[in-house]
């Protein structure tokens, strides 16, 4: 809990500029100077907060969220009950590296419920990552981007194939072959070489292998023991608008 907050000669000018009502003005001090607040501008404070401490009945307060929201003060989870200021970290960056680990821990402490969690991390990009080391950016990346969120299914990931089966490392084993018979039977109509035979058992064991991206960076996935997950050109292609922070921070591991 913050002892105290700050308001900067700015957001009277704001105010005045956006023309906001006196009970939005008088929400908007209050979310920036209230116990309830915190170094990340992303703290709980449901309607029934703010009416107990205003003195405002629930729909006055629900109104001033909105009129707030809709100038981008503010964004505001309805599931977790979560308010976020885009331009709090603007305003009040981190002092030094103490507290910008402060500031680090609130981030990843966020609960599952909380859907704005791509905001977050474009904030903390802007104004946190120049303080932390590099695995506190990749925990901050892992824990904060909408394709690895651990308990959604906001996103779905392509896995390549699919198919079931049995096998072992080896590349043995027996499973269900969807290859097309048409397909097939292009490759029987002659005698095979030995070179041929031979491009033939690698291609059993591994079906389609000519078809797939190459994989040009892996990502460990949540979770004790879990494999790492390949990322190929054409998923980096097909993410290229929906997330461009994630593939920054790609861009920057394989750069390394």
């Amino acid at each position: 809990m913050k002892e105290f907050g700050i308001i900067h000669h700015r957001f009277w000018e704001w105010a005045q500029e956006n023309e906001l009502s006196e009970s939005a003005k008088l929400i908007a001090v209050y979310l920036l100077t209230c116990r309830h607040a915190n170094s990340l501008g992303c703290f709980r404070i449901p309607y029934q907060y703010a009416s107990a401490d205003l003195g405002y009945p629930i729909d006055r307060v629900s109104k001033g969220y909105s009129e707030l929201q809709k100038k981008g003060f503010i964004r505001y989870c309805e599931q977790s009950k979560y308010v976020f200021l885009p331009k709090y970290l603007r305003w009040n960056p981190p002092q030094n590296v103490k507290h910008a680990k402060g500031i680090y821990k609130l981030a990843i402490k966020l609960p599952s419920s909380f859907t704005l969690k791509d905001k977050i991390l474009e904030s903390c990009e802007k104004y946190l990552f120049e303080f932390l080391d590099q695995d506190a950016i990749d925990t901050l990346y892992h824990t904060l981007s909408i394709p690895y969120q651990e308990g959604t299914n906001r996103v779905d990931i392509p896995m390549g194939n699919t198919g079931t089966g049995t096998g072992t490392d080896t590349g043995t084993g027996t499973g269900t072959d969807t290859t097309n018979c048409s397909e097939l039977s292009e490759h029987t109509s002659e005698p095979a070489t030995d070179s041929q035979n031979s491009s033939t058992d690698e291609n059993k064991s591994n079906p389609k292998e000519q078809d797939k991206s190459p994989v040009v960076y892996e990502i460990p996935l949540s979770g004790k023991d879990q494999p790492m997950f390949g990322v190929t050109q054409e998923m980096i292609d097909d993410w290229q608008e929906d997330f461009p922070a994630e593939l920054k921070h790609i861009n920057n591991r394989m750069a390394v």
